[in-house]
């Protein structure tokens, strides 16, 4: 029984020391981030639920971020480009920031990435055309998934479609009916 303890206990002071060290002097962590980065393309693919999949594309961009991009291999980087085609407009958003910080490795997805661009600016349109303005539209000042598209083919060296300033997506202000007078 006092055995037992003993390794309970010591158990327990490991994890401590561990979870004390700084994160250079625990190794390479170019396999956990992969191993993170697969944990929200899974969470994507089975969550039904619009704000924790939202997350979850927000936290898969913050761990492309701050990874080596070079171990993302390519059935992963076209996973990513998948979700170009999610329902929503925040996921294919922050699918696109993640692809173009990919960069070189992501290239392949340059015609996935304008096929996404086609669709994003015919939501911007529907936003812009409504007399109500879409939940989410200009998500809170971050953009709108056109212009993470721009942003992403700019940082892919593809060539940007038109509309693209800088990273953004400006569009041309709708169409005014004439005045009668």
């Amino acid at each position: 029984m006092t055995t037992m303890r003993f390794a309970k206990a010591l158990s327990a002071a490991a994890l401590l020391a561990l979870a004390g060290l700084p994160a250079a002097a625990q190794g390479p962590a170019a396999p956990d981030d992969l191993a993170a980065l697969k944990t929200q393309l899974l969470q994507l693919r089975v969550n039904p639920y619009p704000p924790p999949r939202e997350r979850a594309a927000q936290i898969l961009v913050a761990v492309v971020r701050r990874m080596d991009v070079s171990v993302i291999d390519k059935a992963t980087i076209d996973e990513i480009a998948g979700l170009l085609e999610d329902n929503s407009d925040a996921v294919r958003g922050r699918m696109a920031i993640a692809l173009g910080n990919i960069g070189e490795p992501a290239k392949h997805t340059v015609p996935a990435l304008e096929k996404a661009f086609a669709r994003a600016k015919d939501y911007v349109a529907a936003a812009q055309n409504s007399p109500q303005p879409a939940i989410g539209y200009r998500n809170f000042g971050l953009g709108t998934s056109a212009d993470s598209i721009c942003f992403a083919l700019a940082k892919l060296e593809a060539s940007v479609p038109p509309g693209c300033v800088e990273g953004r997506y400006e569009p041309s202000p709708p169409a005014t009916p004439p005045t009668a007078n």
